[in-house]
């Protein structure tokens, strides 16, 4: 067996979702910084976000348990999680993209775009 995990405190509108004091991120640099996500009406810009954060890492993490090789260096490491990244967005997954970086915010140094949900359009009272 084992686990994989993704901390997901930086999307919270307050340090460790009010769990610890803020001091503590003050401390270490780990201060919210994607609280706006927080809102329900920004869910398709943290869908994007927390997807480019979780893959291609989850493929790679759950490859490793599967069949762990301490033979494999970090350049192959990087060509095959590069590579199940590409795999990922051919299948329609909002992977992070091969051979880049992504966090909270960004995905290969670009912000993720701001995306509100289609507004309704509004009843008129009948006539």
């Amino acid at each position: 067996g084992g686990l994989s995990a993704m901390w997901t405190d930086r999307y919270c509108y307050t340090y460790q979702c009010g769990a610890a004091d803020p001091s503590w991120g003050e401390k270490t640099g780990r201060l919210p910084n994607a609280g706006l996500m927080f809102l329900r009406g920004l869910d398709a810009s943290f869908a994007l976000s927390l997807s480019g954060m979780v893959w291609p890492r989850a493929a790679v993490s759950a490859a490793a348990l599967w069949h762990f090789d301490p033979a494999v260096r970090r350049r192959e490491l990087e060509g095959l999680a590069a590579w199940i990244a590409g795999v990922l967005r051919a299948q329609g997954v909002a992977s992070c993209p091969p051979s880049c970086t992504c966090d909270e915010l960004t995905a290969c140094g670009r912000p993720y775009p701001v995306l509100f949900p289609p507004r309704r359009p509004r009843r008129r009272p009948p006539r």
